[in-house]
Order: C-alpha cells, then structure tokens, then sequence
C-alpha cells in the first residue's frame, strides 16, 4: 500500500494504525456497494479504489476539511469515489449497501480535552468513548442491504462490554476479523452482521 499518495492537512484525521488495520481488513473482506464512514484523509477508501475491481464506493466525513483531502487524495491516485459532507448518515441517500466502513471516534473526552477545529470529530468519543459508536449502531441497519456487513474499529480504551451489548441490542453480531496490539491499548475490527 506504499504506492498510495496521501496528503493530510493539520486538520484532518492521518492514516495511523487504526486506518490501516481496518484498510487490510476491507481489502480482504469487501466487495460491490461500499459506504466508508468517518474517511479522514481518504486512505481506506482509495485503497480499495486502487486494489479492487468493480467496486461502487461512498466516502462521507462530518469535517468539510476531510472531504476536500479525500477528494484531493482521490484524483491524485486517479481514483473514483462519491465523497460527500456529511454527520454519519445525515446526506446518504442510498440504503443498499453491501459493506459499511467506521473508524469511529472512541477516545474517552471530558469537556476539558476537546481540541479546537475540525480534528476533535476523529477523536473524542464523549466521556465513554461510545457516543459516535451509539449514534451508528443506531441508525446504520437503515443504510444496508438484509445481507449487508459492517467493519467497525473499536478500542480497548471503550467500554467493550457496553458497546457488544448495544451491538447486540441493535440486532447485530459480530466477531474480531482483525487485532493489533499496542503498550496502551488494544485495536480491534470487529465485522457485524444482522442475527
């Protein structure tokens, strides 16, 4: 995935080890109609873009300054992708998705460690580190096909018990499709589908 050019303005979520865990994971699972929520610089969705045929893919963020580095990243991989500004499903028309896409914001953030600008969207998570997690969960079931699937980052700094029973409050389940370790935390991709 060197090959992929990535430009990141200060204000935009870069491609860390969560980015790219859940890049290798799309690239193995995800096929057809593709919705990336939550695309910070673009880096997933133009993976996929670049190494796999006959995809028809979505790339929405909340940060405006987001979407133009996506679009930017976009052309300059020579790349085709629908990008669009929008809060989680706020501008989604669609409702057939094969595959959703979340890099969720899972920090635990008390009002004291907000960050100015548009770059506090990838971080805070709310006090628990669930709130944008909730919000998905919630509304996500409306924007996939009966036999859609869902590719979502979660951390060990979240509540996991909280968020596998909301996971399943909202008729999903799921299993850990890929892991990475760090001294602080864990990562996880978890794959949902409906019970």
């Amino acid at each position: 995935m060197d090959e992929i050019k990535i430009q990141v303005p200060d204000s935009v979520y870069p491609p860390f080890e969560d980015t790219q865990l859940l890049a290798k994971a799309a690239l193995k699972l995800c096929s057809g109609k593709i919705l990336e929520v939550g695309c910070g610089s673009g880096y997933v969705s133009i993976c996929l873009a670049k190494f796999k045929k006959n995809l028809q893919q979505t790339a929405v963020d909340i940060n405006s300054k987001a979407v133009e580095a996506t679009k930017k990243n976009a052309k300059e991989n020579k790349v085709k992708i629908e990008i669009l500004n929008s809060d989680l499903f706020s501008k989604v028309k669609d409702k057939d998705y094969d595959w959703i896409l979340f890099n969720p914001p899972y920090l635990p953030t008390s009002e004291a460690q907000k960050i100015e600008g548009g770059l506090n969207f990838a971080f805070d998570g709310g006090e628990t580190g669930l709130d944008t997690a909730y919000r998905f969960l919630e509304q996500v079931k409306n924007y996939l096909k009966k036999d859609g699937k869902i590719l979502l980052v979660v951390s060990t700094a979240q509540d996991l018990v909280k968020l596998n029973e909301k996971i399943r409050m909202c008729s999903f389940e799921h299993k850990i499709v890929a892991q990475e370790s760090f001294f602080f935390e864990k990562i996880y991709v978890y794959k949902l589908r409906r019970m």
